[in-house]
């Protein structure tokens, strides 16, 4: 996002700022880095770079697999959202973001159960 990117990279930065082996950049130059690589990037930043694979529509998950999703997602929300976490900031910008994930994930979760795929016929 152009407006809160260089932001939410200070934030990145806070966390991973004094952690053995992690250089990171001080703030100031976060702004220059993100229009650097953000906004004035040679390259589109984009979300379809493999133009020769398959659609991202064409990648599923079992029922299996999306509980699992689900399952990790609340317990990281739950994680974050209680205990030394209350009221940290970054904290809480991580269950939001995860608010908006599970919501996404349990909308095409719902779907999936709703529309299963086609049984396949007996290979002879």
């Amino acid at each position: 996002n152009h407006t809160t990117g260089p932001s939410e990279l200070r934030k990145i930065a806070s966390v991973l700022r004094g952690k053995e082996k992690i250089t990171v950049i001080e703030d100031e130059a976060i702004d220059c880095i993100w229009n650097e690589t953000f906004i004035h990037a040679k390259a589109p930043n984009n979300f379809n770079r493999n133009t020769r694979g398959l659609p991202a529509n064409a990648y599923t998950f079992t029922n299996g697999q999306m509980r699992s999703i689900l399952d990790k997602l609340n317990f990281m929300r739950n994680k974050y959202s209680q205990g030394k976490w209350t009221n940290v900031s970054v904290a809480m910008d991580i269950v939001s973001a995860l608010d908006d994930y599970i919501s996404d994930v349990e909308e095409e979760f719902a779907q999936m159960v709703i529309n299963p795929p086609p049984t396949p016929a007996p290979d002879p």
